[in-house]
């Protein structure tokens, strides 16, 4: 039997080259959280920090942009996230009709988080570390 994982927390990250945005909505804040950090090993283990336990419990949504999601996507898996990767295009498309209209990492990581407390996307599996 298959287990059911019922996300507490929701996170949106959104990711470029040199860095990655996060923002977390959790059950018991009213706004959600948000803070950049470096888009390599040491930011990445910054980010797991700033989640504390609610890495765990979150459904995340990264943007799926070329290899740069790959740490992150790897780190919030191996932590016990159930993580999604969502097309950058669908996800703006969202943000806008949420109205979030700003282009920010900040307003981009908003509206993952929203996808991620709102549509279904499709979870997929890692490949195991080569």
């Amino acid at each position: 039997m298959e287990s059911v994982h019922h996300p507490s927390h929701y996170l949106g990250v959104d990711v470029g080259k040199a860095e990655l945005v996060a923002c977390l909505f959790s059950p018991d804040a009213l706004k959600p959280k948000t803070k950049s950090f470096p888009n390599d090993a040491t930011g990445v283990k910054r980010l797991l920090e700033w989640l504390g336990e609610a890495k765990g419990t979150c459904r995340a949504v990264l943007e799926a942009t070329s290899r740069y999601h790959r740490l992150c996507e790897r780190a919030l898996w191996d932590a016990g996230a159930k993580v999604e990767l969502a097309n950058p295009r669908r996800a703006r498309a969202l943000a806008t009709g949420l109205g979030l209209s700003d282009k920010t990492g900040k307003v981009d990581a908003r509206g993952l988080g929203q996808a991620a407390r709102l549509l279904e996307v499709k979870e997929h599996r890692l490949p195991s570390p080569a």
